[in-house]
């Protein structure tokens, strides 16, 4: 069944950068965030830092170095779940010559209804980049004349049936539309990326337009090499400047209410994406950068309490759960974040406000018999205790420590968080309610804690790490039994690196853990196969998917920059492990 809102109103397919200026002629430009290549912390895909020092780069090497598991290209070869290669990101520049229709490639009737509820239940919640109810009343509309569909209407609908698919496993896309996942999503892809190009998504003031290459960069990040998908979120950047969306004071006099909130939710998912593409590609954000995260956030209310007339604030904001509640709370972290709070010998006790803050206006309204509820007051931990981390990381750098030393006290006070975010990973991770959002969850993994604590567990001398050791195999426990990986891309190098790293932890704590896990002998025949691959004929393993269709030469990439943007005090696990 269809689910409908309370207020079906139109949404117009119109330019907002300038009244007198048609939708497809560039607007005038502001200059960007500049990105420094400093370190930084993942939240929920933000960084922070820009504490202007080069990362650690030269201790990283010596853990790095001896990478065993294959690292083939992500730009020339993305495997997903379902075994389908992805395009290369650059495509959506350079690889579309032109307008090309893309009628054929919408679905029948009763999948497109079909596809919109699915990104309704899955998609929607966590990105919050359009209105339901008048979206659903354009595509209702244009349903019946699709020859005639806006050219951004057109790309907008393509973005939601290749998010809603991406959001599914191989099982329910089958059951659900009668296809493959891996047929369906290469469809989707294609068709999107003509309908970005037939759109004229790099010129476009079109604020839908805008939305479908959001929604396309959302999905398509866990597919793209993590360098080509930054330059991608760095064009949704500009183009969102392009049109006014970081200065509200620019077009308040001509815009509505109703405009503003779609406006800055669109905004605000556009710079957290592209702040966490920034993270993954070695770059965080620099003093010039943190002046976009001023901006005023979204409203903390639902669809069905937005419409185009509008005139003022529903009574009650800020009383009840709302359907932002998720997104909400990831963009005032990110404030938060960027502000000189997180800075100096306060910050301990600004974190401690911060949680009350979160407490108070978000989690105590948080029903748990409704999923995105669910997943936020589990995603809260995790988002404090890395800004613990972040909090002890400053007042140790202020106070003028050897940042190669850290006190026994602090050791395991930074020991207890990470693993307090590792758990809060693997709750999100084995919650059957939050499997339809983990498509999106897993582009947020917090890798500086997973290798954080799979450094303790490997140089470690903390008296007791069960509870370190409990939170890494039960991540990788839920991993084996998943019906897909945290990454859609098996060989992304983070992953592969991470991989590795736990293979060396399980061998420090082999001694005290019993039986060898399962995927620890996964993880030892992928290192195998690698080596027997190297060493012997070129003939691929029958039973080693990740070798399919790659190039031998490209297994020797050096993999130690993968990690050089972490937020992790490579000095001191080289003073631990006594490395030279």
């Amino acid at each position: 069944m269809l689910r409908l809102h309370s207020r079906p109103h139109v949404l117009h397919d119109k330019a907002t950068c300038n009244t007198a200026t048609p939708p497809n002629q560039i607007c005038d430009r502001d200059g960007g965030p500049s990105h420094s290549r400093t370190s930084g912390i993942s939240l929920g895909g933000i960084s922070g830092g820009g504490r202007g020092e080069s990362t650690l780069f030269q201790y990283g090497m010596i853990y790095l170095r001896e990478i065993k598991l294959p690292v083939p290209s992500t730009t020339e070869h993305l495997v997903n779940s379902a075994r389908v290669e992805c395009p290369p990101a650059t495509r959506l520049v350079w690889g579309l010559a032109g307008y090309k229709p893309v009628r054929e490639y919408h679905p029948d009737t009763s999948r497109i209804f079909r596809l919109w509820q699915v990104f309704l239940d899955n998609v929607h919640p966590l990105s919050k980049v359009l209105h339901a109810p008048s979206i659903q009343r354009q595509i209702t509309d244009a349903i019946s004349s699709l020859d005639f569909v806006s050219r951004g209407l057109e790309a907008l609908m393509f973005a939601i049936y290749l998010t809603a698919v991406t959001s599914l496993t191989d099982d329910q896309c089958g059951s659900l539309l009668g296809k493959p996942k891996g047929i369906l999503h290469q469809r989707f892809v294609a068709a999107t990326e003509q309908a970005l190009v037939n759109a004229e998504c790099l010129k476009s003031c079109n604020l839908m337009v805008l939305q479908a290459m959001t929604l396309y960069l959302l999905c398509m990040r866990q597919y793209h090499d993590h360098q080509s998908h930054w330059l991608l979120t760095g064009l949704a950047f500009r183009s969102a400047q392009r049109i006014g969306l970081h200065k509200e004071t620019m077009l308040s006099n001509r815009i509505s209410l109703f405009e503003s909130e779609i406006r800055r939710r669109l905004w605000w998912q556009i710079l957290t994406l592209d702040f966490r593409a920034a993270q993954l590609s070695g770059f965080t954000m620099d003093l010039q950068a943190r002046e976009y995260f001023a901006a005023r956030c979204p409203v903390n209310v639902s669809d069905s309490e937005l419409y185009p007339e509008m005139g003022g604030l529903p009574p009650g904001v800020g009383t009840h759960g709302t359907e932002m509640l998720f997104c909400l709370m990831r963009y005032e972290s990110a404030q938060f974040i960027a502000s000189s709070r997180m800075t100096g010998e306060g910050a301990s006790k600004a974190v401690d406000e911060f949680a009350l803050y979160l407490e108070s206006k978000f989690i105590q309204f948080c029903d748990e018999s409704i999923p995105l509820h669910l997943l936020a007051k589990l995603f809260a931990p995790s988002i404090i205790a890395q800004l613990r981390i972040k909090g002890a990381q400053s007042r140790q750098k202020l106070n003028g420590h050897n940042h190669h030393l850290i006190m026994d006290t602090d050791r395991r006070a930074l020991l207890a968080w990470n693993v307090e975010v590792v758990e809060c990973t693997h709750k999100i991770y084995s919650t059957d309610k939050l499997q339809p959002y983990l498509w999106f969850v897993h582009t947020l993994f917090p890798f500086e804690s997973f290798v954080h604590v799979l450094m303790e567990l490997q140089h470690g001398h903390v008296v007791n790490l069960d509870n370190a050791w409990s939170a890494i195999d039960a991540v990788y426990r839920v991993f084996m039994d998943a019906d897909w990986l945290p990454c859609q891309n098996p060989n992304d190098l983070m992953y592969v690196a991470v991989g590795t790293m736990a293979l060396k932890a399980w061998e420090a704590q082999a001694p005290r853990r019993g039986e060898e896990p399962r995927w620890v002998v996964s993880l030892k025949e992928k290192h195998e196969a690698r080596k027997r691959y190297l060493s012997g004929p070129s003939v691929v393993p029958a039973d080693y998917s990740l070798f399919d269709d790659t190039d031998p030469q490209l297994f020797d990439t050096d993999v130690a920059s993968c990690f050089e943007n972490l937020d992790i005090n490579w000095g001191y696990w080289t003073q631990v492990s006594g490395d030279p």
